[in-house]
């Protein structure tokens, strides 16, 4: 109990959500606030326990939203590390079927540098024709009709040129 300002009696519960700053329940208990302080301590302490819960709240709101933002990010790291995965697989497949082509690129290259050495072997073979000597071409036969009105490929009539 404490005496107030007009002589009456105060009584203060220190375990009062008021007082929790234990600066504030020291100074009651010690007697260092009458009564009609007592009010404005108490007044004080409720203002600095709104400020400290609305404080309190804004973190939890920051921390929730932060929270968030991480679960978000989780799922879009999620979902990018799948999007990343497939492409490697694509990589690895394009890359693989690339070296195939540039194998069959080589081979029928090959082939034909063969083909053509072996066929530039066999025309040596045959000789170049004596000056005189002609050998026959054989005519070639075309395959299609509008090849046998036109004549020979490569032999352009200069009457075709004309116009009527």
């Amino acid at each position: 109990m404490y005496l107030g300002l007009n002589g009456e009696e105060v009584s203060v519960m220190t375990n009062d959500s008021a007082f929790k700053d234990p600066l504030v329940s020291r100074a009651v208990n010690e007697g260092i606030v009458l009564g009609a302080d007592v009010s404005a301590v108490q007044k004080q302490s409720l203002r600095l326990i709104a400020e400290a819960d609305l404080e309190l709240k804004t973190v939890k709101d920051t921390l929730h939203d932060f929270k968030n933002r991480s679960y978000i990010a989780e799922q879009q790291v999620r979902e990018l590390t799948k999007e990343l995965a497939v492409k490697k697989n694509e990589a690895e497949v394009l890359a693989k079927t690339l070296a195939e082509e540039q194998n069959n690129h080589r081979l029928t290259c090959e082939a034909r540098k063969a083909r053509c050495d072996d066929l530039t072997s066999k025309l040596n073979d045959l000789g170049s024709p004596e000056e005189g000597e002609t050998r026959e071409v054989e005519k070639q036969v075309p395959s299609t009709p509008k090849d046998s009105l036109d004549g020979p490929v490569g032999v352009v009539e200069k009457d075709n040129m004309q116009t009527d």
